[in-house]
């Protein structure tokens, strides 16, 4: 199999299974970082500290260094693991070995080993999350990795995306789940701005940014479904903002201090929301979303009450990132990426794997690829198997109903309420000893599998179309 996209192609889950205990073996690997002064040249070797990795304090004498502090130099990071000149010697060897391109396995090996493209040292895509998950009480192991990916967006904005490549992110889940706090956290992580008040002159206020002197990278706002009947113009920014430049008109005081003038603000860019209820499905088709369920962890409901540095720390690590993506990436680049035959073929792996619509799929790989994380493998790891057997049921009983009411089809497709088809389900869950799907979880469900809604009377028509088809394994089955 050849190597694909630097590392981010589906050769990258086999290199790091099979060829980089091979590498670090060959090269003598241990818990320790390489460091090049650039005033002297030489590479020194330092310790983690705290499992962390930490630039030397001097170009230490007894390492042949030329004895400069900090003050005087910079180190730049050189390797992680072993001296760059050992893991280039293991490289060479394994690609001879197993037929390989020595400059794509050196791109995948750096990837592995936690640097960015731009040579800057930080934690691995799955240390993040596991980080993350550390200090945020999630409920499914795919959380952390939403909010990181939606995070990151931020932070590369339209330098390195697409004007339309933009998701929401929102947190839906009962009273006293988390959703303001994992709001304010997701903010935070995203260099964003929170809407706290309760007035369409605070919301003026932060779109100018008359408090930071330049416009928020990402919005917060907390009970959006509460705040948009108080606030019209919020739900239009909201409406209107899922791309980088998106203007909407908002009426201001005139320079004069008499009377109202209209001006048209950018109200493009990232926004995490929370909701008392689920969004409705014509919103949800562009928001990541992550339903909060209550806790009882007291230790990190007490960490809560003050800065944790855990967090801190990750928003630093994607700021960093993003700026060696930015030297790497344009939106040019990116466009050309993404509309390639390989990326469109990962979008529809991961689909299928984790689904989330294709829209926010391609998305989250954009990111993904621009900062060189691994998402796909973590993924993998922690998400697929675990959603698989819990959908698994879920999908059958849904193909067997789809499959007994064919005859009913309107328009090539079957058309089911709602209220019925949560019903039977649930019916024949428990009818195989398994337990039922709640009322939150359904709507979840419903577009995991990309079942699409509309409403009929007081209630609503689930209609099972082609991607409905496509996930239910039932693409032969037009009606």
């Amino acid at each position: 199999m050849a190597m694909t996209d630097a590392g981010f192609g589906p050769m990258n889950k086999a290199l790091r299974e099979a060829y980089l205990p091979m590498i670090y073996q060959l090269a003598g690997a241990k818990d320790a970082v390489y460091w090049q002064c650039i005033r002297c040249g030489t590479v020194i070797e330092t310790s983690l500290v705290n499992g962390r990795p930490t630039p030397p304090a001097v170009c230490a004498e007894d390492q042949g260094g030329c004895k400069r502090s900090a003050d005087d130099t910079k180190f730049e990071l050189a390797s992680r693991g072993a001296p760059p000149e050992r893991l280039e010697e293991a490289i060479r060897t394994v690609a001879g070995q197993e037929g390989l391109s020595p400059a794509l396995l050196r791109e995948d090996v750096a990837a592995s080993l936690s640097l960015s493209g731009g040579g800057t040292l930080g934690p691995s895509f799955e240390e993040l999350v596991l980080e993350l998950g550390d200090a945020v009480h999630f409920s499914r192991p795919q959380d952390p990795i939403l909010l990181l990916l939606w995070a990151c967006q931020s932070w590369l904005g339209p330098d390195v995306l697409p004007e339309r490549c933009l998701a929401y992110l929102a947190f839906t889940g009962p009273k006293s789940s988390g959703k303001s706090t994992a709001t304010e956290i997701a903010c935070a992580l995203a260099g964003g701005t929170m809407i706290s008040g309760g007035s369409e002159a605070a919301i003026r206020a932060i779109l100018d940014g008359d408090e930071t002197g330049s416009p928020p990278r990402a919005l917060g706002i907390d009970e959006i479904d509460v705040k948009a009947k108080q606030l019209p113009d919020l739900e239009g920014i909201f409406r209107t903002g899922n791309r980088w430049k998106a203007e909407y008109p908002i009426r201001v005081p005139k320079a004069e201090g008499r009377g109202w003038e209209t001006r048209r603000l950018n109200v493009g860019g990232p926004k995490v929301l929370n909701y008392r209820t689920d969004p409705e499905d014509a919103l949800a088709s562009r928001t990541i979303l992550i339903e909060m369920r209550p806790h009882r962890d007291a230790e990190m409901i007490v960490r809560r009450l003050f800065d944790d540095p855990a967090l801190e720390r990750v928003r630093d690590s994607l700021e960093a990132r993003a700026g060696d993506a930015k030297e790497r990436w344009t939106s040019k680049r990116m466009e050309e990426h993404m509309t390639s035959a390989e990326f469109i073929a990962r979008v529809e792996r991961l689909q299928a794997q984790f689904p989330r619509g294709l829209q926010l799929g391609a998305i989250l790989l954009a990111v993904n690829d621009a900062l060189g994380f691994d998402a796909e493998d973590v993924i993998s790891k922690y998400v697929a198997e675990q959603r698989e057997d819990s959908l698994q049921a879920v999908r059958e009983i849904l193909a067997a109903l789809h499959e007994e009411h064919t005859k009913e089809s309107v328009d090539g497709e079957v058309r089911m309420a709602n209220a019925d088809v949560h019903a039977a389900v649930n019916y024949r869950l428990k009818d195989g000893g398994l337990p039922p799907v709640s009322v939150r979880e359904w709507p979840r469900i419903r577009r995991e599998l990309g079942i699409e809604t509309t409403r009929r009377g007081r209630g609503l028509l689930l209609i099972f179309g082609p991607a409905a088809r496509k996930a239910l394994e039932l693409e032969g089955s037009a009606a």
